[in-house]
């Protein structure tokens, strides 16, 4: 049985497919059921830092026709498409079928740079040699011969009208049901170096340029260089974030645009280096930057990075794209095709500042603090992701937590091999066996509806109540 699912998809289909040979076929409906009866519209969580995301990456180990990803899109069927420097492929999560000159004769290069799918479902795959496109399983090739100014394709656009834009080395191009019109240079067009094309949602036509940024709307230009603030006058790429604010990604910086004005960042800011080379804006109103210097993510009015060690901290990204699954794929210069996922569970670690990888007790407070007790790096509270640690330098009996609950005044317990503590207004308070604990060694608390405390430690059963401890052994009938 076959499944035409988009790609995010087909993995799990594929795997359910192998697991059918050793599965009942009711059971395997039922996994089927499940499965489609899940929400289907992902994103990713904006409040994750871009580490916590999950990685998969394939190379031409794997099938890819080469690891120079220049463009992403997922076609109306599901389909995922890339454009590298080897050839087209397709991508059904599973495998890669590539599309070259080899087998596919209006493909004139192997060399494919941009992606594009219209609103009818018609690929457009620029190349070093022509336009072309795929519609109804049918392709067809356009070359100067059609009106393209030059071969060489260097960015595609639809704009809100249904026409598609073509910036070319020679200058950009309009196509239409009447076919291929060159733009006059009486419009003051740029005539070269257009790298990026983007229609915003208000009708206008942006053109990223090695001469800056222009505005195209009702048969007028408009100009703006770094003279008017912008980061850099060669402009590579152009997105439109949910608030209507212009992002520009520039040989030299990122700029923000909005209400006439410039705001521009730097590695000052955040960015991992200063040469933008792609950019994207993701569902959640995240926008996320390729960089020479890895990818990163502003959200929330800040950037996050990858760790230095991550290898897409490293990676040139060329390209950036959302899937309908809510997926981002990344296209980088050497390093294949990658694809991050949100993921249900998030890992702390002492990576993201606990005090010790080896956990012995968790309790969640009424402030919606996390505390985890540590085996020998003492109690770490998590609050907004942020993590504080506290251990026999701050008063704690043991740096081995064992068990932690809190009482309805706000107070928190910590029972250590060393005693119970009381942490108040920020200050710790020992209690042990000199004080009427049965034993030094707790193993467990619980705090019940009339304010007392019960503590298990290895030498018996204490009810702190007050200020009274009351002790239980086998004596009074424990086993």
């Amino acid at each position: 049985m076959d499944f035409n699912l988009p790609g995010g998809w087909l993995l799990v289909i594929q795997s359910m497919r192998s697991a059918a040979h050793q599965t009942k076929p009711a059971a395997c409906i039922f996994f089927l059921l499940l499965w489609f009866s899940c929400e289907r519209v992902l994103a990713l969580d904006p409040g994750r830092e871009v580490s916590e995301f999950n990685a998969q990456s394939w190379v031409t180990e794997n099938g890819l026709p080469q690891n120079s990803v220049h463009a992403i899109t997922q076609a109306v069927d599901g389909y995922v498409w890339i454009a590298t420097e080897e050839g087209l492929a397709r991508f059904d999560g599973i495998r890669f079928t590539v599309f070259d000159k080899q087998n596919t004769p209006e493909l004139k290069s192997n060399d494919v740079r941009v992606l594009l799918e219209d609103r009818q479902g018609a690929l457009w795959i620029g190349s070093n040699d022509g336009l072309v496109r795929l519609n109804d399983s049918k392709f067809t090739a356009f070359t100067t011969r059609d009106g393209l100014p030059s071969n060489i394709i260097d960015a595609l656009c639809e704009d809100q009208n249904g026409s598609l834009w073509v910036a070319t080395a020679a200058g950009i191009s309009r196509f239409s049901s009447n076919g291929f019109v060159a733009v006059q240079s009486s419009t003051e067009f740029p005539k070269s170096g257009v790298k990026s094309l983007f229609a915003d949602r208000d009708g206008a036509l942006w053109i990223g340029s090695s001469e800056g940024l222009a505005r195209y709307r009702d048969g007028a230009i408009t100009r703006y260089t770094i003279q008017d603030g912008l980061a850099d006058n060669s402009v590579v790429s152009i997105g439109q974030d949910h608030d209507g604010r212009l992002w520009i990604g520039t040989t030299n910086g990122l700029s923000q645009f909005e209400n006439q004005r410039f705001i521009s960042y730097t590695t000052a800011e955040g960015l991992p280096n200063n040469r933008i080379v792609s950019l994207a804006v993701d569902r959640e109103g995240s926008v996320w930057i390729g960089t020479a210097g890895g990818l990163c993510r502003f959200a929330g009015k800040h950037f996050s990075n990858f760790r230095a060690g991550d290898r897409l901290a490293k990676e040139i990204i060329l390209s950036i794209f959302q899937d309908r699954e809510g997926s981002l794929w990344l296209g980088t210069e050497s390093g294949g095709l990658s694809l991050l996922r949100d993921k249900k569970f998030t890992t702390y670690t002492a990576s993201e500042g606990l005090a010790s990888d080896l956990i012995k007790s968790i309790y969640e407070d009424r402030q919606n603090n996390i505390w985890i007790g540590t085996n020998g790096g003492g109690l770490s509270r998590l609050k907004d992701g942020k993590v504080t640690t506290y251990t026999t330098a701050d008063g704690l009996s043991s740096d081995v937590v064992l068990a932690i609950f809190g009482d309805d005044d706000g107070t928190l317990w910590v029972g250590t091999p060393d005693g119970l503590n009381r942490f108040r207004d920020g200050k710790f308070k020992i209690f042990t066996s000199a004080d009427g604990l049965a034993n030094d060694f707790v193993r467990s608390l619980y705090a019940d509806h009339s304010g007392n405390l019960w503590i298990g430690t290895r030498g018996g059963l204490t009810q702190l109540k007050g200020d009274r401890f009351s002790v239980y052994t086998t004596a009074d009938g424990l086993a």
